[in-house]
């Protein structure tokens, strides 16, 4: 059995040591209500996998840390009201596949995102998204697209907005994850209570699109408080083991909750591959964490007034800074935003 790294089993190398004393003192020694580590230079990122051997990747990246998750969260979602300026891209006949599925949600970047989730506290990119063709050019073009697999906020009264385009209420678009053809693999699925702890739905197969679909219909239908996110799971209850994929090393966001702690992790940044972030995770002692878009994608926008306290290498800098906010991203326009306020 593997130690975590708040743990006391097993004895690491000594350099390994030194990543995750920092960060763990770091962590244990904050009272505020969120903490952003930063990992690079002599801050390293600790990284446990799943034969038990501690590493360290010193390719940089930010950790926010929120302790007390279950009660302090309040998540959110940019879900597609289809009105007003949420109505264009139903309004577009390009924005449509070959299979004819409308391309319903606008695309928005950082720093639009976060105006329009109402200037959370944290924002980040979710779901992966669909680039396939549209019959009248692309998503870059429209400005229209949709998130892929269960795309959910039952927090504000929208649980329901999915099924003007999709007629369910999980889906926003397609139920799985394509590079731009049609060869689908399905989704996991990330479950975070307004109030309570966070938890994974994961598809028995990779040809399993429907895993979350009773689990969300039930929740709306009971009216909980929750949002939900897809992507590619790390980390499950009883589902522990290597992901296996090495490659390639790009930004990266993810998020992982620790129930023995209350603590919820979100990573945005660095140039990582999808098994070290779920390294990071497995020795930070979650086994609920998954992967959200990353590379161009990877985005996170944070105010500045909020109380939070930054740690690690340094305060930084990001690429779309306001006064307001840190906003570190690509910029790209995207049709899927988590938000914590």
């Amino acid at each position: 059995m593997c130690a975590g790294l708040v743990g006391t089993i097993g004895v690491p190398a000594a350099q390994a040591a030194d990543g995750r004393s920092l960060l763990v003192n770091a962590i244990t020694n904050y009272r505020g209500s969120f903490l952003v580590y930063n990992f690079g230079g002599d801050h390293p990122a600790p990284m446990l996998n799943a034969a038990g051997n501690w590493y360290e990747s010193g390719n940089g990246g930010h950790l926010l840390v929120i302790k007390a998750a279950s009660q302090r969260m309040n998540p959110r979602l940019l879900v597609d009201s289809h009105r007003g300026i949420q109505s264009r891209c139903e309004r577009d006949p390009r924005a449509r596949t070959a299979e004819g599925l409308l391309q319903a949600s606008e695309v928005f970047t950082p720093l639009e995102a976060w105006q329009a989730l109402g200037r959370p506290t944290i924002a980040v990119n979710a779901n992966f998204f669909d680039i396939r063709g549209q019959q009248g050019g692309s998503w870059t073009s429209t400005g229209c697209s949709s998130p892929l697999g269960a795309y959910v906020d039952n927090t504000r009264g929208q649980g329901r907005t999915n099924a003007a385009v999709t007629g369910t209420i999980p889906y926003a678009g397609k139920q799985g994850l394509s590079g731009g053809n049609e060869v689908w693999t399905a989704l996991s699925t990330m479950i975070i209570p307004s109030d309570g702890a966070p938890h994974m739905i994961t598809p028995s197969s990779t040809s399993d699109f429907n895993a979350a679909t009773g689990p969300i219909n039930n929740l709306v239908n009971q009216g909980a408080r929750f949002v939900a996110v897809s992507g590619i799971g790390l980390l499950a209850p009883g589902d522990t083991g290597q992901l296996n994929d090495g490659g390639p090393s790009a930004a990266r966001t993810a998020l992982a909750y620790v129930r023995s702690r209350d603590e919820m992790y979100i990573f945005q940044g660095g140039s990582h591959t999808p098994d070290q972030i779920q390294d990071l995770f497995r020795g930070l002692g979650s086994d609920t964490a998954i992967l959200l878009d990353g590379g161009g994608s990877s985005a996170i926008v944070l105010r500045r007034d909020t109380g939070g306290r930054w740690a690690g290498s340094g305060t930084p800098r990001g690429s779309c800074d306001t006064p307001a906010v840190l906003c570190d991203s690509r910029e790209r326009a995207l049709p899927g935003w988590l938000g914590f306020a």
